[in-house]
């Protein structure tokens, strides 16, 4: 996710929020795997001996279940921590691919180890779906919301203050002359404020600084101790979590709760089709 999408070069990061990650790569590389594969079972015939004799002793056939499972979602994490769209979408990936994998082989060994039949088959979904569902509670965990001016928080040159009845506005006076669009494009205040944009953080230049760009003079942000004369500066991007440390916690229960789905594909799909 960190190749733009048609491999051209451009100005703008991951961090950027049009960014759009080069997402049919990972389909090429799975789709060529999948030929390569699928050369060997050519070799099979049509019908393996002894399939009519089951296909006779089977009068009906079930579909394969389609229940379908709430996965860690790339837009999830980067709303509840906070996380750069790159980011998130490569941790979903990270958790969802090896832990269903995971949990398809164990789900397999454990029937193949103690010789399950249907009884036993059908208490390890009980059980693999009952974990899934205890687990359903790491979705209750998120990091508190960044500061958004005029949205959650008020602009630092005290314009304006948010209370109950106060409806939100992220024009301001410091920011009003900008004329600035409705483009969401965030930047990260000196104050540890998120701006809708650059424009909305009233910054009216921008430098290049160890490669990165850095807006400054920003008429919004009030100048601090790490800012450069007497206006505040914003980085481009989400203002970060670094001192929350629930992601990892939501990480790992995730995993779990992948994996516990994934192990009742194998003695669902044996019970249905034995």
């Amino acid at each position: 996710m960190r190749l733009f999408f048609s491999l051209c070069s451009l100005e703008i990061d991951p961090s950027s929020p049009i960014w759009i990650g080069n997402w049919w790569i990972g389909f090429i590389i799975v789709g060529t795997l999948s030929l390569l594969i699928s050369i060997p079972l050519a070799g099979f015939p049509k019908y393996i001996k002894g399939t009519s004799a089951i296909r006779k002793a089977n009068d009906e056939f079930t579909r394969p279940q389609k229940g379908s499972e709430f996965y860690a979602t790339r837009g999830y994490m980067e709303t509840q921590f906070n996380l750069q769209a790159s980011t998130a979408a490569v941790m979903a990936g990270a958790i969802v691919v090896p832990s269903s994998i995971i949990g398809v082989l164990l789900g397999g060994w454990i029937i193949k180890k103690f010789n399950l039949q249907y009884t036993g088959q059908a208490r390890l979904c009980c059980v693999a779906l009952l974990a899934s569902l205890i687990l359903l509670v790491a979705f209750l965990i998120g990091c508190p919301n960044v500061d958004f001016a005029g949205v959650t928080a008020p602009y630092d040159n005290g314009g304006s203050e948010l209370g109950q009845d106060v409806v939100m506005n992220i024009t301001d006076s410091c920011n009003k002359h900008c004329q600035c669009i409705d483009s969401f494009a965030p930047v990260c205040g000196s104050n540890d404020v998120m701006y809708y944009s650059a424009c909305h953080a009233g910054c009216s230049s921008f430098e290049i600084v160890n490669g990165t760009k850095m807006y400054v003079d920003c008429e919004c942000i009030s100048a601090t101790s790490g800012s450069p004369g007497l206006r505040g500066i914003a980085n481009p991007g989400r203002c970060s979590l670094d001192d929350c440390f629930r992601p990892y916690i939501f990480f790992g229960l995730t995993l779990f709760l992948v994996i516990c789905s994934s192990m009742v594909l194998v003695p669902s799909q044996t019970m249905l089709l034995g």
